[in-house]
């Protein structure tokens, strides 16, 4: 299994919400580039506008056409257990699928170490991303930028 950790592009206020700004736009498109090529077999993120625009830009920029999983598990307070309890109750750690998690901060890095990588917990700016891969040896996520 391959997780993508990635947090939301840069936001701006807009009605009571936020929605990701042009520069936020940017963001996203630049990382969804480096992201080019990976086939998604899930993909979730949080209710709010940021996030989920983030993830739609994400998978339009690979001609995806899968379905995104709204989780309300992935607010940026939530406890990261309640996510991934989520997540391998679908799929196996050990399954060969690739799956993005779009959200904002802190529970991207708090995801991060509750998988055991907190190398992998720092330096998520706007639109940052992290790749876990399942290490069947170690019985561990390792990351691989």
């Amino acid at each position: 299994m391959e997780i993508i950790i990635m947090r939301h592009g840069e936001a701006q206020p807009l009605n009571g919400d936020k929605v990701l700004s042009n520069l936020g736009r940017e963001q996203v498109q630049h990382s969804a580039q480096q992201l080019a090529g990976l086939h998604f077999e899930a993909a979730f993120c949080s209710p709010k506008t940021r996030a989920r625009q983030t993830a739609e830009l994400v998978l339009a920029a690979q001609d995806s056409q899968l379905a995104l999983n709204i989780s309300e598990s992935l607010q940026p307070e939530s406890e990261p257990e309640s996510f991934l309890g989520e997540l391998f109750a679908q799929f196996s750690r050990e399954g060969a699928c690739r799956v993005l998690v779009v959200s904002h901060l802190p529970l991207v890095a708090r995801l991060c170490e509750s998988l055991h990588c907190p190398e992998a917990a720092g330096g998520f700016a706007p639109a940052a991303f992290v790749r876990l891969s399942y290490d069947s040896t170690h019985r561990s996520f390792v990351a691989t930028r």
